[in-house]
């Protein structure tokens, strides 16, 4: 027979909101929810999926955060932007232009 196995359904540690304004020219806003203590990483892709930098990597309190990043290095074009903690990934898209 099968062994049923009963698995709790939980909301992920984080919940990745938006980025904006989109497009963005000198500084983007990261905005995430934690609903317990974790440590995250947010970092920039190109279009081609290589990583520009981690820019941060930090352990997070439980609540609303929003990350600011002076986007003002990086040239004008599509981004994408992967939010991961030890237990999930998401990634969002978001548009340079000047």
């Amino acid at each position: 027979g099968l062994d049923l196995k009963v698995v709790p359904i939980t909301k992920p540690i984080v919940a990745f909101k938006e980025i904006y304004p989109n497009p963005g020219s000198d500084i983007i806003k990261i905005e995430y929810e934690l609903n317990e203590e974790a440590y995250i990483r947010i970092s920039i892709f190109n279009v081609f999926g290589e990583k520009i930098k981690d820019i941060c990597s930090d352990k997070n309190s439980k609540g609303e955060h929003i990350f600011e990043y002076p986007c003002s290095e990086l040239v004008p074009g599509f981004y994408y932007c992967e939010l991961s903690s030890n237990t999930m990934k998401e990634i969002r898209r978001f548009l340079i232009s000047r």
